[in-house]
């Protein structure tokens, strides 16, 4: 039955990231008439059978099921931060100065918590609440590490090692951004297994779960 709910899971996450999207088309003004309102659907669909193959491919390599589950609350994450944001700047018309620092900083702190509660009782299984309050700030410190990562990798890549193989600048640059994310998606999933929710992991290891 695990299977068959994580599944269902992927789905229902796979359909808030479609949801978040929307506003991101509406700020941008990039959406169709009769388009929009299937993206819930679509990446819900998408997201069920992408978790399908990971379980499928886990029985060959039994850590990706886990990956696959906390790069889905990655996208998630993804979603909240950027749908919150532009839903913000297209209510209001406000896209700078402080207001956009006080958007900002709401859709991450939202983007945030979701994250922690997500990986916290579906990616690795916690379901301690004892002690909760010093987790939450160990998982803000790895969080923070990550951003730190994050962005002193596309430092690195845009800015001491600059665009190789006369690739146009532009594109260099998000080429720095997604090596940038790759680090720090690893940083961060090791980060939360063995630091954050090590004593989930090490249950797990103790009392296996045969289905």
């Amino acid at each position: 039955m695990q299977k068959q709910s994580d599944i269902f899971i992927a789905a229902i996450i796979g359909f808030g990231f479609g949801l978040f999207a929307i506003p991101v088309l509406f700020n941008l003004g990039s959406w169709g008439p009769g388009f929009w309102f299937l993206l819930p659907v679509l990446f819900s669909l998408f997201a069920a059978g992408a978790f399908f193959l990971a379980r499928f491919f886990s029985k060959f390599w039994p850590p990706l099921l886990q990956f696959a589950k906390f790069a889905a609350v990655g996208a998630l994450n993804f979603a909240i931060d950027f749908g919150v944001l532009n839903g913000l700047i297209f209510l209001t018309g406000i896209a700078a100065g402080s207001q956009f620092i006080v958007f900002k900083t709401i859709s991450v702190v939202l983007a945030i918590t979701n994250s922690y509660l997500w990986n916290k009782f579906w990616t690795f299984q916690d379901r301690e609440i004892k002690g909760a309050g010093r987790e939450f700030l160990e998982f803000l410190i790895v969080t923070l590490i990550g951003i730190g990562i994050n962005v002193g990798a596309a430092h690195f890549m845009v800015n001491i090692l600059g665009p190789q193989g006369g690739i146009d600048p532009k594109a260099w640059a998000n080429i720095g951004a997604g090596v940038s994310v790759v680090v720090t998606l690893f940083w961060n999933f090791f980060g939360y297994k063995f630091f954050v929710f090590k004593k989930a992991e090490v249950s797990e290891v103790q009392t296996p779960n045969w289905h």
